[in-house]
């Protein structure tokens, strides 16, 4: 079996990926930054995980010389724009910082082993009203998409200079169950569980909605990840998207007629953010042409599933 090791497996897209990779055969062990969180990824049978935090160089390198893996996804990050205001030292010390440990760890012990890192659709910046290839200029707009733009930079010096087999990705935004609230489709989604279940007023609070972005299904992005790694090509830039841009007034709707009870819209001015891109959106035709990927999920699927989550998540809570 195939050594695999998946960095901030304890995540929402960790949760995803780790049992698609059991399910692909792959003998899986995956960090947690702290020892609590293990057991998010043990709770998959057959996967191991350990607590490490990647921003401390000699942890990482050690796991790395113990496991000797194959493939290593990158997803450990603090992955929220919004976040990143607040705390732009600590988003570059875990993106980039973070990012370079991996590389290095695998370039002194594992120099085989093919690395799938994680960039973003957002580095692109002010976006455009077409799909955006992967040539198109990048002007990050937020510390976050910064520190993936520095990323990127450091993973291609070590395919460049060193040999490392490194393949980068570009998701554009990704939902489905086990979001957290604080990205705006869960966000929408829990609300409208709370108001169903009578835990709040039937209300909810939003930011701009007149912004457009390029929705996936998480389940489809991860598949796109293990797709990416063992078909791309390394030293290559994946978009990983849709091509169609939602506006999230649309996206709201969806979810409200999914409700079973009426649900009021008010804008908050704590929700809106410093940045708004008003439209992003991504060309994948190169990362289809290369592996055949393309999405299976449309976005009234996600939205319910997503709904169906948070139903189930308060509902067990309060019991």
């Amino acid at each position: 079996m195939v050594q695999v090791l998946v960095t901030g497996a304890e995540g929402f897209v960790g949760g995803h990926l780790v049992p698609l990779l059991l399910a692909r055969e792959r003998r899986v062990s995956g960090t947690a930054l702290d020892e609590r969180d293990v057991e998010r990824i043990e709770r998959f049978d057959g996967a191991r995980g350990v607590a490490c935090d990647i921003t401390e160089r000699e942890g990482i390198a050690g796991l790395v010389e113990r496991l000797l893996p194959r493939e290593i996804y990158h997803l450990a990050a603090q992955s929220s724009s919004a976040f990143s205001f607040s705390d732009p030292y600590g988003t570059i010390a875990d993106n980039v910082i973070g990012c370079l440990n991996v590389l290095d760890a695998a370039r002194q012990a594992a120099q085989t082993a093919r690395v799938l890192i994680v960039s973003t659709g957002e580095i692109y910046g002010v976006g455009s009203e077409n799909p955006l290839t992967e040539e198109a200029p990048v002007g990050p707009m937020t510390p976050y998409a910064a520190s993936k733009v520095s990323m990127e930079l450091v993973a291609r010096q070590y395919w460049k200079s060193l040999g490392l087999p490194v393949v980068i990705v570009r998701p554009f935004n990704h939902t489905g169950p086990g979001q957290s609230p604080r990205f705006a489709l869960s966000s929408f989604a829990k609300q409208v569980a709370e108001a169903e279940l009578g835990l709040s007023s039937p209300l909810i609070e939003v930011g701009n909605l007149d912004v457009r972005r390029d929705f996936l299904d998480v389940r489809d992005v991860v598949r796109g990840y293990l797709l990416a790694l063992t078909e791309g090509a390394p030293g290559e830039i994946y978009n990983i998207s849709s091509g169609i841009a939602s506006s999230l007034r649309d996206v709201l709707d969806l979810l409200l007629e999914s409700a079973n009870v009426s649900i009021k819209v008010e804008i908050g001015n704590d929700r809106l953010r410093k940045v708004d891109i008003p439209v992003l959106c991504g060309d994948s035709s190169k990362f289809r042409a290369r592996t055949g990927w393309s999405p299976r999920y449309e976005l009234r699927q996600t939205l319910h599933d997503l709904l169906d989550y948070w139903r189930h998540e308060l509902q067990d809570s309060g019991r």
